[in-house]
C-alpha cells in the first residue's frame, strides 16, 4: 500500500531544472496514488515559485476531474479539491494528457525509487542527464558564527567517490551558511571534473533562488552570482530537494565536521558516522 510520486521540471527547451521523489503510505489503490501524484507536481511548482506552467501526465482520469466543474463523490475528491485550490496560485495553467512513452522518464524514476525503497537517486542509464549524485548539507553554529559544509558524493550504484568538510567563518545566520553550503558542492564537483551531476539537498530556499532567473538584492545574491557562474561548467545539472532523513549522511557529515576545525577530504569514503544510509541502500540492493 505504498505509492511514490516523480516530479521532472523542464525550461521551454527541455532542460531539467529540478526534479522531487515523493513517497505515499497506505495507499488504498492506484487511483489515489495518481491523484496523490497530482497534488504533489501542484505543491513542487508553487514551492518552486513558477507561476506559468505545464502539467504532463498520462493520467487521463485524474485530468479529466480536474478540468471538471463539478465532483462526483469519488473517494479522491478530498485530493481534487486540495489540487484546485493549491492551483488558484498559478497566473496560468495547463493540464495536458500525454501517452505512457512520452512520460517515460518520469515513469522510470517513479518506479526504480520505488524499488530502491523510496531512494531518492536514479540509475542515471534511465535518466536524461544524472550521473553523479552530491548529497549536500550544513551546520551553523550562531554563538562562534562558525559552519560547515558536508558533501558526500556517490556513483549511480550508491558507492561513494569522495566526501569532504570545509568550516566557514564569521557567517551571519543559518541562511548564508546554506548559501555557502551550495557555492561549495559546485565548486567541489568542479574540482573532482564531473560534467554531468544531481546536487540533492534539502536547502529548498536556496534551491528556488538557483532556479530563479532573476536576484532578489537580497544578503546572499553575490554567493547565488557566483554558483550561477561556475554551474556553467557542467554539461549538465540538476538541483533537487530532498527531505531531512533522505539526506541524514551528508547532515551527519557536516555535524561531524564541526568537531574538525580544517578542512577535511575523503577518497572512495566517508567517515563511518556519515555512511549509514550508503550503507543501508547496498544492502537492499543486494
Amino acid at each position: 500500500m505504498a505509492a511514490v510520486s516523480e516530479v521532472i521540471a523542464r525550461d521551454f527547451l527541455g532542460y531539467i531544472m529540478a526534479s522531487c521523489i515523493v513517497p505515499h503510505s497506505y495507499i488504498k489503490d492506484a487511483f489515489v496514488g495518481k491523484a496523490l501524484s497530482c497534488l504533489q507536481v501542484v505543491t513542487f511548482a508553487r514551492e518552486l515559485d513558477f507561476t506559468r506552467v505545464i502539467f504532463e501526465g498520462d493520467m487521463l482520469t485524474i485530468i479529466k476531474k480536474l478540468l471538471c466543474s463539478t465532483v462526483d463523490g469519488s473517494l479522491i475528491v478530498p485530493i481534487i479539491c486540495d489540487i484546485k485550490e493549491n492551483s488558484k496560485a498559478f497566473v496560468s495553467m495547463v493540464y495536458s494528457f500525454i501517452g505512457r512513452e512520452a512520460n517515460h522518464d518520469a515513469h522510470v524514476l517513479a518506479r526504480d525509487a520505488y524499488l530502491r525503497d523510496i531512494s531518492s537517486f536514479v540509475d542515471p542509464a534511465n535518466s536524461l542527464v544524472a550521473k553523479i549524485k552530491f548529497n549536500f548539507d550544513s551546520a551553523y553554529c550562531a554563538q562562534s558564527m562558525a559552519a560547515v559544509s558536508g558533501v558526500i558524493v556517490l556513483d549511480f550504484s550508491g558507492y561513494i567517490m569522495a566526501s569532504c568538510t570545509v568550516p566557514h567563518s564569521y557567517v551571519k545566520d543559518d541562511f548564508v551558511a546554506k548559501a555557502l553550503l551550495c557555492l561549495q558542492v559546485v565548486t567541489f564537483a568542479r574540482e573532482l571534473d564531473f560534467t554531468r551531476v544531481i546536487f540533492e539537498g534539502d536547502t529548498l530556499t536556496i534551491i528556488k533562488k538557483l532556479l530563479c532567473p532573476t536576484v532578489d538584492g537580497s544578503l546572499i545574491t553575490p554567493i547565488i552570482c557566483d554558483i550561477k557562474e561556475y554551474s556553467k561548467a557542467f554539461a549538465s545539472m540538476v538541483y533537487s530537494f530532498i527531505g531531512r532523513e533522505a539526506n541524514r549522511d551528508a547532515h551527519v557529515l557536516a555535524r561531524d565536521g564541526q568537531m574538525l576545525r580544517s578542512t577535511r577530504y575523503w577518497i572512495e569514503e566517508a567517515p563511518p558516522n556519515a555512511t549509514l544510509t550508503t550503507v543501508e541502500d547496498k544492502a537492499r540492493l543486494g
